[in-house]
């Protein structure tokens, strides 16, 4: 009974740990690498694609497209430096082949998403959340940072053997 119980707090305590690397790297310099930068400034947005790679402390977000939509619109005496200087970023949507990696943890889907105002980190679409040899998957993953609650789910409703469900595979570390 009692490894049951330490194998329960395990198992919720992986989304939020995994969450919690997040948090920790969000007051650091961010730095965004990718084949093309489009900035659309009409839109408040840039778009940047190919090879992205997101670089914020000691986290790493890699994926095939990323667009980050700014809060104030753009004037027409905007240049291209103060759009991308703008702390001002409402929201980031990430696209293909979603990596984020942190020291300890690693998340993959296929489409990301993160809400400046409500502090709300999504991840979607073949969800994998890897911390050692342990594995959560589900078809969503939410993770407020303002209350630190992480949620995963199978996002995908089902009958009998076509229903999906989240699942985690817990591999228990040998006591030496």
């Amino acid at each position: 009974m009692k490894n049951f119980i330490i194998m329960l707090v395990f198992i919720f305590s992986i989304p939020n740990a995994f969450a919690k690397e997040i948090v920790q790297a969000s007051q650091d310099p961010i730095s965004i690498e990718s084949d093309e930068l489009i900035i659309e400034q009409k839109e408040n947005k840039g778009v940047f694609t190919g090879n992205v790679e997101v670089i914020q402390g000691d986290m790493v977000i890699n994926s095939d497209k990323m667009i980050v939509y700014y809060a104030e619109p753009a004037t027409d005496n905007t240049d291209s430096q103060e759009l991308l200087g703008s702390n001002k970023i409402s929201r980031i949507e990430t696209f293909g082949n979603v990596v984020i990696t942190t020291p300890k943890e690693k998340a993959k889907g296929e489409k990301g998403e993160y809400i400046t105002k409500d502090q709300v980190f999504i991840l979607k679409k073949n969800v994998q959340l890897i911390q050692g040899k342990n594995i959560l998957t589900g078809n969503k993953f939410i993770y407020n940072r303002l209350n630190g609650k992480g949620v995963l789910t199978s996002g995908v409703k089902g009958v009998g053997k076509n229903k999906q469900r989240a699942k985690a595979l817990i591999i228990p570390e040998q006591v030496k």
